[in-house]
């Protein structure tokens, strides 16, 4: 493990999630803290689950409701390269 690529923010983009997250930190809307600001209203209310972003909490409302369905989606997207991790 690089202690100086966790600094700089090398290790963060080592993989290709790691990748994909950063570029959605840069582009993104949410930092540090209103992630943090929702969970804490979340805990709140006494929610179990905290998805800040609207998209992945469609996602996985759409995960709950038919799981077989959105594996076999995701499966295909990958297939068929249309996941951008798919490569």
């Amino acid at each position: 493990y690089d202690r100086n690529a966790a600094r700089d923010g090398r290790a963060a983009t080592g993989s290709v999630s790691g990748r994909i997250a950063k570029e959605d930190m840069d582009k993104g809307s949410h930092t540090s803290e209103t992630v943090a600001a929702y969970s804490s209203k979340a805990m709140e209310r006494g929610e179990l689950y905290s998805i800040p972003q609207p998209m992945h909490q469609l996602a996985w409302v759409a995960k709950r409701a038919m799981p077989n369905t959105c594996y076999k989606a995701i499966g295909w997207l990958h297939r068929n390269q249309f996941v951008r991790f798919a490569s």
